[in-house]
Order: C-alpha cells, then sequence, then structure tokens
C-alpha cells in the first residue's frame, strides 16, 4: 500500500513538472516554463529579434505581443515555439507556421 502511494506521488510531481511548463505564467527566463521535452525539440537560445514571418502570423491570428521571443523547430522545419507577454511576467505560447501563417495556441 505505501509503494502504490509512493508511485502515485511520483506520478502526481510528474504531472505537475509537465504542466508548470504549459501555464500562461511560465519563467521570464524561458527554459523552465518549457514541458518536458521542448528542449529537444526546441533549442535554446530564445531569440529576441524580429521575424517578419512570425510577426505576420500572429497578427493574422489576432494575437498581439507586447515582448515575443522564438525559438526554431529542429530538423529545418519551418515552425516555431513562440511566446508573448503583454506586461514582461506572464508569457503565453503558441506554436507558429509562418509560412501558412497559421498558429496554434496557447498552449495550457
Amino acid at each position: 500500500m505505501n509503494q502504490s502511494a509512493e508511485e502515485r506521488k511520483r506520478q502526481e510531481e510528474q504531472e505537475a513538472r509537465i504542466l508548470q511548463g504549459t501555464s500562461r505564467e511560465g519563467s521570464a527566463t524561458g527554459d523552465s516554463s518549457l514541458p518536458a521535452g521542448f528542449e529537444t525539440i526546441y533549442p535554446a537560445p530564445w531569440k529576441d529579434e524580429k521575424n517578419d514571418g512570425i510577426v505576420a502570423a500572429l497578427a493574422k491570428g489576432k494575437i498581439s505581443c507586447g515582448q515575443s521571443r522564438h525559438r526554431r523547430r529542429t530538423g529545418g522545419a519551418d515552425e516555431y515555439l513562440v511566446q508573448c507577454t503583454k506586461d514582461g511576467t506572464k508569457w503565453e505560447t503558441y506554436f507558429v507556421w509562418p509560412q501558412t501563417q497559421a498558429v496554434k495556441g496557447p498552449i495550457k
């Protein structure tokens, strides 16, 4: 019975770590705001420079960002993980495909 409770606790802790990275209040430093495994698919560092394709896709999706940052998906895919904030503390995370101007998110 104790083993079952310990296993359940470990599972809950693992789920909390995964879900923490998908919250709308991710870390301003970024890395802890991503779910497990995203670092491999969307490697650091965050890039702050303007990307016209990302800006156009977000505008088409009627998503306004006071500040944004992005990471490109590995493997040459034209897919980005984008985080936006209006106040510099609460970040919302989106998947953006600039070529088609498609946006999915915010990730919850």
